[in-house]
Formats: C-alpha cells, structure tokens, sequence
C-alpha cells in the first residue's frame, strides 16, 4: 500500500502532470522507444490521441490509486489482458514504461523531482503495471471458454 506522504505527493503532481499535456506525453514516448525499440513497433498504426489516451489511462490509474478506487483492479485485469492479447506487450515493455514516465516527469519537474517524489511515482508506476501483468494470461481463459464441448 502507498503511504499517506507517498498519496499526497502524487495527488499533488498529477494536476501539474496533466497541465503539461502533449510534452509530457512526448517526453514519455521518446524515452520509451529510445528504451525499448520493441515498443515503438506497436504504435505504428496509432495516432498521437491513441497514445494520449495511454498517457490519460496512467495518469487516471495513479489516481484512482491514491484514491483507493475499488474498482482499479478491475480496470488492470481488463488492460493487461488486453496489452497481452491484442497489442501482444510483452513483460519487459512495461518496466521500460515506467522508466520512461519518470524520465519525463524529471523534464516536468525540471530538477524538482526528488528523491522522495520520484520513489512515490516508480511504487506507484510499478504496482499498475505490476498488476497488468498479473492478467497477461486472462485471454486463456477466453480460449477455454470458446473450446467446442
């Protein structure tokens, strides 16, 4: 679980995260493909407001987080399933994720970042993918489902 100092720092970065927009979307994506080439394969067919609503999708995630949302799981079970089934992500992509969003939360933060605020977001980072992960393997059970009797 986020400590209480962790959940405040991260409720008060997300409102200024959010407010960067397209360069802090740009900065993700240009430290993830720099990082995982593999990656960049998968967004070739995709438009800039596709991988906004990526960007979106995490930020959300880090909220409902720090909020507690119960329904957060639920939200994780579908996208790791989904990244594992259709986008075909693989596990070291999302580690490769992570340390792209905190290289370019380093460029919103222009040296304010921290020591302290940069473990709040990699925790938090880490336990989304982490999660996703967890259900890499739900589109299995579709196949199991879809067997004739």
């Amino acid at each position: 679980m986020l400590t209480d100092a962790a959940k405040a720092l991260l409720h008060q970065d997300l409102a200024r995260v959010a407010a960067q927009g397209e360069a802090f979307a740009d900065g993700v994506f240009d430290a993830w493909f720099a990082g995982a080439a593999d990656a960049e394969r998968l967004f070739q067919t995709h438009s800039f407001s596709t991988k906004r609503e990526m960007i979106d999708a995490t930020l959300i995630a880090v909220h409902d987080l720090v909020d507690g949302a119960s329904w957060l799981r639920w939200d994780l079970a579908a996208f790791g399933a989904r990244h594992a089934g259709t986008y075909e992500v693989r596990d070291e992509m999302y580690g490769a994720y992570v340390d792209a969003v905190l290289a370019s939360l380093r460029g919103v933060f222009a040296g304010e970042l921290g020591a302290e605020r940069e473990a709040a977001w990699r925790d938090a980072l880490s336990r989304i993918v982490g999660a996703m992960q967890r259900w890499h393997h739900l589109d299995e059970v579709a196949e199991v489902l879809a067997r004739p009797g």
